[in-house]
């Protein structure tokens, strides 16, 4: 107990500092407004609030009797329970007439390190309801059959407009640690107590003039499973086998969903589910097609795809009727990502394994500044840690940065994030010779890594890199010969790069055949590694392949 104190400072109205002369008799309205205060202290203090029970707004002690005290601090535990908060009696103050006050800290708690993050890309042709799709799961609610669902999703005008998602958009699931998903949430409190997995929605755009954002969505977000969505309208189109083409190019496990089968009748359904089997077999090559019709068998085959067995569930539904959807809520919820274990638990043996970050995207938030956004590969990442960001000029050096904050999903502050999990950061940029003169917005591209200050040579950039090559198509008239250019995308990397050099004095390139091939960047190097997988395109010319050597100058 402290002695006795007479005045605090005056409650400010910004801050995550609260007075509250006493919590008893509340009506459930006022309980429901004080909940609203309380996750915008929350919300002030990132995550951590103090509330100065038996104080007055000016900052008077008033101080309650023990009946008083005992009620205030059950209303605060029913509102901190109600936002799966914990609350926690930091001190207590004697005041006179033997009455007390109490200062309570309440704040978010860290998941467990065995959260899981899946991120599951949509793909498919345009009209195959992807964006629906997306939008009836992570609403909760049928759409009417007019596309009401998926406004939810789109990000720009002329998607509203066009009903097309043009754009890489991201909705976000919660389930338990048994699978089943949990209702809707604030997006600052995505994460809680209740909630052991997150599965993360990449909606990609179908149309063909969108094509390289799709691309870059499949290969710079490491989706950890792919969904082909196809109408069961008709039979799949040329921009479903194109993604397909290239979710096996990537090596990344996929399902099928078969989507509209409330507007079809049973015998078309079958004729367009033979078309999807027949294109399956010709695509995959060994992989099985199975067809989940229940709920009970969602684990089992949702363990197996994620274990690398060589199936391909597909699931049958309505985002109008709903006829299903629950097997593709279970399906999910079912789906894992052992890899991230296995890091997490060499991350814990060597407690010196350097983080690494990927880059996905960068901006600028008026306020706070450069935000980064990505994935953390290996490593562990916390506030105030010191980092390094490049490459970000023509010889490859990198920034010297110190991380402000950390927040999931955009909007809900945490303190670190493990291996596996995505997250923005926002970064404070020490200044540096090359950004004199340039905008630090413009330093930070897709594409980068973000790594420990002890140890950014982790990956070392490379102008140039030798890929076992195999060319897919191209231009009936064309020749692909050195010196012919395309983009290349390797992960988060998406750059112009030159062909330098084809192994056994070879000239030009032919579909159907494997080659050795050296590649160089056209303008920065870049950070990539063996056994990267990479896709190839300019125009109708596609190749794929994986990275064999790496050549630093």
């Amino acid at each position: 107990m402290c002695g006795l104190v007479g005045r605090l400072p005056p409650e400010e109205e910004y801050g995550n500092v609260e007075y509250k002369t006493r919590l008893t008799n509340l009506s459930d309205s006022r309980v429901k407004h004080l909940i609203t205060q309380m996750k915008w202290r929350l919300e002030e203090g990132n995550g951590k609030a103090i509330y100065e029970i038996g104080v007055a707004d000016d900052g008077a002690i008033t101080g309650l009797d023990d009946l008083e005290m005992e009620n205030s601090l059950e209303t605060l535990r029913i509102m901190a329970k109600e936002l799966h908060v914990k609350m926690s009696i930091i001190n207590e103050r004697q005041v006179e007439g033997g009455k007390r006050m109490a200062e309570i800290l309440i704040e978010k708690e860290e998941y467990e390190d065995d959260f899981q993050e899946i991120r599951v890309a949509i793909l498919g042709s345009a009209e195959a309801g992807k964006s629906t799709l997306c939008g009836v799961l992570s609403q909760g609610e049928l759409d009417d059959g007019k596309g009401k669902a998926r406004v939810n999703v789109f990000r720009y005008l002329h998607e509203f407009k066009t009903g097309r998602t043009s754009s890489i958009c991201q909705t976000s699931l919660r389930f338990d640690g048994n699978g089943k998903i949990l209702g809707k949430c604030n997006s600052n409190h995505l994460i809680d107590s209740t909630c052991a997995k997150i599965v993360t929605l990449i909606d990609l755009a179908g149309d063909k003039k969108y094509l390289k954002t799709t691309i870059y969505g499949i290969s710079g977000y490491r989706p950890n499973v792919c969904c082909v969505v196809i109408s069961g309208k008709g039979p799949p189109g040329i921009m479903t086998k194109e993604h397909l083409g290239f979710v096996i190019a990537l090596n990344i496990p996929f399902f099928v969903v078969i989507t509209k089968i409330d507007s079809v009748k049973d015998d078309h359904l079958s004729k367009v589910m033979i078309s999807i089997n027949s294109l399956l077999k010709v695509v995959s090559g060994d992989r099985k097609a199975v067809y989940i019709t229940n709920e009970d068998s969602t684990e089992e085959y949702a363990t197996s795809l994620c274990m690398g067995k060589k199936i391909i569930p597909i699931i049958c539904l309505s985002s109008v009727s709903g006829k299903n959807l629950n097997i593709l809520k279970r399906f999910l919820g079912h789906l894992k990502n052992d890899n991230i274990k296995k890091i997490r638990n060499v991350n814990m043996k060597k407690r010196e394994v350097d983080p690494l970050f990927y880059v996905e995207d960068a901006f600028k938030v008026t306020g706070v500044g450069i935000v980064i956004c990505g994935s953390l590969s290996q490593g562990m990442l916390a506030e105030g840690d010191s980092v390094c960001i490049g490459p970000t000029s023509k010889d490859g050096s990198f920034l010297k940065a110190t991380i402000k904050s950390i927040h999931k999903n955009k909007q809900q502050p945490i303190t670190k994030i493990s291996a596996g999990e995505t997250a923005s950061l926002a970064v404070n940029i020490e200044k540096h010779l090359h950004s004199l003169y340039i905008p630090k917005r413009l330093l930070i591209q897709k594409g980068m890594i973000l790594v420990g200050m002890s140890n950014n040579d982790i990956l070392k950039p490379c102008r140039q890199f030798v890929a076992r090559f195999f060319l897919l198509s191209h231009y009936s008239r064309g020749i692909v010969f050195v010196g012919f250019q395309g983009t290349m995308y390797i992960g988060s990397v998406c750059q112009t790069v030159t062909i330098v050099n084809i192994e056994g004095g070879e000239k030009s390139l032919k579909t159907g055949r494997w080659y050795n091939v050296k590649f160089e960047f056209y303008s920065t190097p870049q950070c990539i590694k063996v056994g990267d997988p990479i896709i190839f395109r300019e125009g109708k010319t596609k190749g794929m392949g994986e990275i064999s050597k790496i050549i630093c100058s």
